[in-house]
């Protein structure tokens, strides 16, 4: 909950005391750091109930729930955390600054393809497997009056943090990958393009929106940033809901909207975007004392990096909630993972904006999903050549 400037002031002083130091060290140089949860409430295991109980388990591994749940059971600045709950709900959440969703969900879909293995262990172990494990010891800390005192005002802000974040998950089974690829269609700009004609239904116009893509291909690269709207989703999104255009008018901009889409993401990853550019350049007069260019004060740039809609996928056959929060307070953060056969989808947005409605976000993006497929079906059958 605390201000990074404030917490790096803080640290320095908590690892002053050598048993404290020693007790950072440990959590630091771990492979990972594993929080043995207390429950947050019981859910029935049903498609009418899966969206409360996914919804709960997206707050509990974000930010634990507040501190009188589970989020003093952290150490946000560890990399990897996985948290698991007395009822076996589980989720894994990563310190962004030094790794992507790419490497933790990778390492997410192995542990889960491992679970027979592991089950056949846990059934097989006995008595004598648990007498031979290492020895567990307590980390210990030394802490002043002026630490507990940060601390109780750390955790005072993450309760607020955590009571301003809302979240809704779906789990959208009409179709997914393959059937989009039967037409020819994209899956992830056919996604992208639902969550623009989602926001223009719910606000009336068009946003600047973020998609993160990999640039790993190159060394030591991570992401760069895709601008999803182009001229061609902002027209659809002006007639997609009237009924004196034709079907094949709109199909016609879906599929100009989609070829964009395409050849941006390619651009993207091949690293001829231009975000992380233009920010290492602001950074190198940052760092210079140069004065700032001029472009990053301009109003229209400064509208442009106002990413209302921040967007992300991942890749795994396993039925995973990616979750994470809004950039803007006027914003929705919107994760989503698209399988063979169905869609999973995360909205995230701030309780306390009057503009936003994550729930909302999430029922009208369903329903886009479904009209936005009768467009390709209005398209001529691809070609089997």
């Amino acid at each position: 909950g605390m201000h990074r400037d404030i917490w790096a002031n803080q640290y320095q002083e908590l690892i002053k005391d050598d048993v404290n130091s020693h007790s950072v060290r440990k959590l630091q140089s771990s492979i990972i750091i594993c929080c043995l949860d207390k429950p947050v409430g019981e859910f029935v295991n049903t498609d009418r109930d899966i969206g409360a109980e996914r919804v709960s388990n997206v707050h509990r591994t974000l930010h634990g729930g507040g501190t009188h749940l589970n989020s003093a059971n952290r150490w946000f600045d560890k990399t990897l955390v996985f948290c698991i709950a007395p009822d076996g709900g589980s989720g894994c959440y990563l310190e962004h600054s030094i790794m992507d969703g790419v490497s933790s969900i990778a390492l997410t879909n192995y542990c889960l393809s491992q679970r027979d293995i592991l089950d056949s262990l846990a059934a097989s172990s006995c008595d004598e497997d648990l007498e031979n494990l290492p020895e567990i010891h307590p980390l210990k800390w030394n802490l002043s009056s002026s630490l507990r005192s940060s601390i109780i005002t750390a955790g005072q802000e993450l309760d607020k943090i955590a009571a301003r974040l809302g979240a809704s998950c779906f789990f959208f089974r009409e179709f997914g990958h393959t059937t989009l690829k039967s037409y020819g269609i994209g899956s992830d700009g056919f996604v992208q393009l639902a969550m623009q004609l989602t926001h223009y239904r719910m606000h009336g116009y068009h946003t600047a929106t973020y998609e993160s893509v990999s640039t790993q291909r190159f060394k030591l690269a991570r992401t760069d940033t895709v601008r999803s709207p182009c001229v061609e989703s902002n027209a659809l999104a002006k007639i997609f809901d009237q009924k004196n255009v034709s079907m094949h008018e709109k199909a016609k901009l879906m599929r100009g909207a989609l070829d964009k889409h395409f050849q941006q993401v390619r651009m993207a990853a091949a690293g001829q975007a231009f975000d992380r550019h233009l920010f290492g350049l602001r950074m190198i007069a940052t760092e210079n004392g140069l004065p700032t260019p001029e472009i990053f004060s301009d109003p229209t740039y400064s509208q442009s990096c106002h990413f209302r809609l921040s967007t992300s996928q991942v890749r795994s056959p396993f039925a995973i909630h990616l979750a994470f929060g809004p950039v803007v307070d006027d914003g929705y953060g919107i994760a989503y993972l698209i399988r063979d056969r169905d869609i999973l989808v995360t909205v995230t947005s701030f309780n306390d904006c009057p503009t936003t409605d994550h729930d909302l976000f999430a029922a009208t993006m369903e329903k886009t999903l479904s009209d936005l497929f009768q467009l390709v079906l209005a398209l001529p059958p691809p070609s089997k050549i």
